[in-house]
C-alpha cells in the first residue's frame, strides 16, 4: 500500500502539469520530423524552467538567510501539512517584527517574476508563444513541486495507514500550477513591446506577489493555520480566477498580433 500510496499522489502531483502543457502544444508539424521536434521542444523547455526555478530558489534562500536570519517558513503564506495541534514557532499575533519579516520575504519572493521575465526573454525556450510561456510555466511548478513537495510526500506514503496531509500537498501542487501559469502569462504580456496594457499587467503582478502576505494574515486573523483544505482552497479560489483573466488577456493579445 505504500508504494500505491506513494504512486498516486505523485501523478496527481508531476503528471497533471505534465498533461496540462501537453495539451496546450500546437498541433500542426512544419516538417516531417515535426511530431519529433515537438516532443524533444515539451521536454527541454520542462528543463530548463526547473534549472532555472532551482536557480531562483538559491537566490531566495540566500537572501533570506542574509537579510531576514529567520528559521520558520522560507516563504510567506506557506501552508503547514503537519498534523499538529499546536507549534511552537507559531506566530500567535500580528506584531510589527511580524509584518516586516513578511513584507521582506514577499519582497524576496518577488524573484521568482524576475527569474522567469529573464528566462521568456532568453533563447533557451523553444517553439511557438505557447510552447514557451506554458514551458516556463510547468517547468516552474514542476520545479517548486520537486524542491518543495516531493520529500515530504514520500515519508508521508511511507506508513501502512493513508495520510490525509499527502492527498492535501498534491492538490496543492495543482494550485501552484495555476500560480505560475497566470504569474508567467501577466510577464509575458508585460515584456511584450507591441502590447499597450502594461499597467494592467504589472499592477496583476503586483496583486499577485502579495496573496502570499495575505493568507499568511488571514492565517493568524481567522486561525486557519490549522485548517489546511481551508488554505488550499482560498487559494485554488484565487489563483483559479486570476488564471481567468490572464487567459482573457493573453487571448486579447493574440487578436491584436493577428
Amino acid at each position: 500500500m505504500t508504494f500505491f500510496h506513494f504512486v498516486s499522489t505523485f501523478l496527481l502531483s508531476f503528471v497533471s502539469p505534465y498533461v496540462v502543457y501537453y495539451s496546450k502544444q500546437s498541433s500542426s508539424a512544419t516538417s516531417s520530423s515535426g511530431l519529433k521536434e515537438k516532443d524533444e521542444r515539451r521536454f527541454s523547455n520542462i528543463v530548463v524552467g526547473i534549472v532555472a526555478y532551482g536557480l531562483t530558489l538559491f537566490c531566495k534562500m540566500f537572501l533570506i538567510a542574509v537579510v531576514i536570519q529567520d528559521g520558520t517558513n522560507l516563504q510567506s503564506g506557506a501552508i503547514n501539512f503537519d498534523d499538529t495541534t499546536t507549534s511552537s514557532g507559531m506566530v500567535e499575533s500580528l506584531s510589527f517584527s511580524f509584518l516586516i519579516t513578511e513584507v521582506l520575504k514577499t519582497l524576496i519572493g518577488a524573484l521568482d517574476m524576475i527569474g522567469i521575465y529573464f528566462l521568456l526573454s532568453s533563447r533557451w525556450l523553444l517553439g511557438d508563444q505557447i510552447s514557451q510561456i506554458y514551458g516556463c510555466a510547468i517547468g516552474w511548478t514542476m520545479g517548486d513541486n520537486l524542491l518543495n513537495r516531493l520529500i515530504p510526500l514520500w515519508f508521508s506514503t511511507r506508513g501502512l495507514q493513508f495520510e490525509t496531509k499527502a492527498l492535501q500537498m498534491a492538490v496543492y501542487s495543482n494550485v501552484v500550477m495555476l500560480e505560475w501559469i497566470s504569474v508567467v502569462i501577466f510577464v509575458f504580456l508585460y515584456s511584450r513591446k507591441k502590447y499597450d496594457q502594461k499597467t494592467f499587467a504589472w499592477n496583476a503582478l503586483a496583486a499577485l506577489s502579495v496573496v502570499p502576505l495575505v493568507v499568511e494574515i488571514l492565517k493568524i486573523l481567522l486561525g486557519l493555520n490549522q485548517c489546511v483544505w481551508c488554505l488550499v482552497g482560498i487559494k485554488a479560489v484565487v489563483y483559479g480566477v486570476t488564471l481567468l483573466i490572464a487567459n482573457s488577456r493573453y487571448s486579447q493579445f493574440e487578436q491584436q498580433q493577428k
